[in-house]
């Protein structure tokens, strides 16, 4: 994966449309630091399977500076006691359209507070 990671992905990040992990360590290792995420200006798809939730809140706060990214299919593999706190940034990005999660954890979540200024497009 380093030489994949070093020679195609690396060069031409700022071209790449998709992407589609599922190796926790190789979602680490390509976004680490994970402000390397923003010069994935036109990535459009992101598919993550098998993410830690506390990666995955973290790399959260960085989706926002994307501008294209329209779809987002994200599976954590450990429990998450408030999943407000993804809906809400979820909601902030400003083009998606379509968002599909597999989170883990109590059935009982508190509701999302009501936002009167905000508007999502999803």
């Amino acid at each position: 994966f380093e030489r994949y990671n070093t020679n195609i992905i690396i060069p031409f990040q700022y071209r790449i449309t998709l992407l589609h992990l599922s190796n926790p360590l190789i979602i680490e290792c390509l976004f680490s630091p994970i402000s390397i995420l923003l010069k994935f200006i036109r990535l459009e798809n992101l598919h993550l399977r098998n993410i830690e939730s506390k990666y995955f809140e973290e790399l959260l706060i960085h989706l926002i500076s994307l501008p294209f990214l329209y779809s987002l299919i994200v599976s954590c593999t450990d429990n998450v006691q408030n999943k407000n706190i993804f809906y809400h940034q979820i909601f902030r990005l400003p083009v998606l359209k379509y968002c599909k999660l597999t989170l883990a954890g109590n059935a009982q979540s508190n509701s999302l507070p009501m936002a009167t200024m905000e508007f999502s497009p999803i």
